[in-house]
């Protein structure tokens, strides 16, 4: 029974450490993510759109700048109109 409980011991501090050192990534991009950064803002805007029922509109520039414009003003950082 002791090997066992030395594996399953072993398990879960190698599941622990993961944990941690997810946590401690995702912790130094948050800063990237709530600034739009990545790739999130143009998923979040194109989700949104859809969430409007407006998958028609889905390509649409236009639309696309109406929805990013609301959901990231220019005063965030990291945001500047163009």
């Amino acid at each position: 029974m002791k090997p066992q409980r030395n594996l399953r011991t072993a398990v879960w501090s190698v599941l622990l450490l993961c944990a941690l050192m997810n946590m401690r990534e995702l912790n130094q991009q948050l800063a990237k993510f709530a600034a739009g950064g990545a790739d999130f803002k143009i998923f979040y805007t194109g989700s949104s759109i859809l969430a409007l029922g407006g998958g028609h509109d889905l390509f649409d520039l236009r639309m696309q700048s109406l929805v990013q414009s609301a959901a990231y003003p220019p005063k965030i950082a990291g945001n500047t109109r163009e």
